[in-house]
């Protein structure tokens, strides 16, 4: 019996045919971003977090919050330094242009109100007049904030943020004097009363 073998030179054509389109797939599938959304329920939403030195940050639960949450432990600087505690959000999909507005969900278990920072950049590295900023008073308790996107204007000139081109947002406590504790939950963006951003 004769066997014959496959012809060579077409299956190494076809090969070279779909390599690009293989690599395009793959290419396109590890360029996805996640939408910005953080409800803390899977291990994997601390992937996009950017760790900071004096910030400890884990999952945990909270009898005032519905599963799990970001329990943040924000240190003071050293005595006579001053220094930024707290979480920065990055690697989401930047393009806000079809939400409505940013909601976070906040509880703060001391007994006095602390102020957090929300900076929202849409450019790399800007100067605090080219960034959006806001203090917000963390009451003692749960805090509920909704932020509108028509609202994110910068510091300095008020120009208005781009937003197809949202590239990190941060939420952190300007010198806090002494140790804090705070939990974080659904933070997310809304496109509608009760739509949150989706995949």
């Amino acid at each position: 019996m004769r066997m014959t073998s496959c012809p060579r030179r077409p299956a190494a054509k076809r090969i070279r045919g779909a390599a690009p389109l293989l690599f395009l797939l793959l290419f396109s599938a590890c360029d996805q971003k996640p939408p910005f959304r953080y409800d803390f329920e899977q291990a994997s939403d601390l992937d996009n977090l950017e760790w900071k030195c004096g910030v400890l940050y884990e999952r945990a639960e909270h009898p005032a919050m519905t599963g799990k949450s970001l329990k943040l432990t924000l240190y003071p600087p050293p005595e006579g330094e001053n220094g930024y505690r707290g979480v920065v959000f990055g690697g989401f999909q930047p393009d806000w242009r079809r939400y409505e507005s940013l909601h976070l969900e906040i509880h703060n278990p001391q007994p006095e109100t602390l102020e957090l920072t929300l900076r929202i950049d849409d450019r790399e590295a800007p100067p605090y007049a080219d960034r959006f900023n806001r203090v917000l008073a963390i009451t003692p308790g749960g805090n509920r904030i909704v932020i509108p996107l028509a609202a994110l204007a910068t510091s300095g000139s008020g120009r208005m943020l781009d937003r197809k081109t949202i590239r990190q947002v941060r939420l952190f406590a300007v010198s806090p004097r002494k140790e804090y504790l705070l939990y974080l939950d659904n933070i997310s963006l809304l496109a509608g009363r009760n739509t949150t951003a989706r995949d």
